[in-house]
């Protein structure tokens, strides 16, 4: 004779038993599932955090004559100066990145005395390359007055606001880097080693989409 089936009460208590396992497995699963997520998701933030680059003046390509006669207020100031400048930019991230021609303006106490565009270049991940600039200075007879009677005060010192705005190709977006840097230069180095204009500088980046 087949066997009786069990009680109600040990079916009902296997039923239960049997799915608590099952939730158990799948909580211990999708605990499992979460923190190897999260572990891979910390683990790209670590990677691909972005890093602020840095830059270094290389080269001053300027009229020294020129440059001098235009400080000193002795040139026509309604004629620009127009000069080149080279910087060795580094890339501390694991992304390269595409810099498509930028624009900058530099300022001496909340007033534009020169701006110019940046070379389109490319630098690649952890690595450094070389960018250009042509800058366009154009001085009123005031701000020649004011920039000359800071530097005669200041051991020919004087600070200066460079704020470049540039647009970037990184993987598969493109971002908008915003730059403003904070320049301690040396205007006598510019009579003897261009290079060596910028004594110290201090900036920050921002990226929008």
């Amino acid at each position: 004779a087949p066997a009786p089936p069990p009680p109600p009460a040990i079916k009902s208590s296997w039923s239960r038993l049997s799915a608590t396992r099952i939730a158990c497995g799948r909580r211990q699963r999708c605990t499992i599932g979460c923190s190897l997520f999260a572990a891979l998701v910390l683990a790209l933030v670590i990677f691909l955090r972005p890093k602020d680059p840095d830059w270094r003046l290389t080269a001053l390509n300027i009229d020294v004559a020129k440059f001098g006669a235009v400080m000193m207020g002795g040139a026509n100031t309604t004629e620009p100066l127009t000069f080149s400048a080279d910087a060795r930019f580094h890339n501390p991230n694991w992304i390269g990145s595409t810099m498509e021609p930028g624009h900058f303006k530099v300022f001496f106490q909340d007033e534009v005395m020169a701006e110019g565009t940046t070379s389109e270049g490319h630098v690649g991940a952890r690595s450094s390359a070389d960018v250009s600039a042509l800058v366009t200075m154009k001085l009123s007879d005031g701000m020649s007055k004011k920039i000359m009677d800071e530097l005669t005060a200041n051991d020919f010192k004087l600070n200066v606001i460079a704020e470049v705005e540039t647009p970037a190709k990184a993987l598969f977006a493109t971002v908008i880097a915003k730059v403003r840097c904070e320049i301690l230069s040396d205007a006598m180095q510019v009579m003897q080693t261009p290079e060596n204009v910028i004594i110290e500088k201090s900036c920050t980046y921002k990226y929008t989409l």
